[in-house]
């Protein structure tokens, strides 16, 4: 398995309880202040964004819902070039230079 180096920074600010308060939990799961911050806001952030991609429907949304799954429409040139783009959590963030 390739080791991927971290290369991104993220700064934040937090009042010295805070900080003594995380860095007690942290040493509780034998790891350091970074890892045990990047660990908890990358489990949040995964738990959010699953929220953001579950659907709550009703039953009769849900069956039709189903059918147009099971009946996709024929692949025209919007949807071609709709698939052939490259999904935003692939883009490339901008950063400012």
């Amino acid at each position: 398995m390739r080791h991927e180096t971290a290369d991104a920074h993220i700064h934040l600010r937090a009042k010295a309880g805070e900080r003594d308060l995380i860095d007690r939990a942290a040493s509780l799961k034998n790891m350091n202040r970074t890892q045990y911050i990047l660990a908890a806001a990358l489990e949040k952030a995964v738990e959010d964004l699953g929220a953001e991609a579950t659907l709550i429907l009703s039953d009769e949304q849900y069956d039709r819902f189903a059918k147009m799954l099971d009946n996709p429409p024929a692949p025209n040139a919007a949807l071609k070039r709709l698939l052939s783009m490259p999904a935003p959590w692939e883009k490339k963030v901008k950063t400012a230079a």
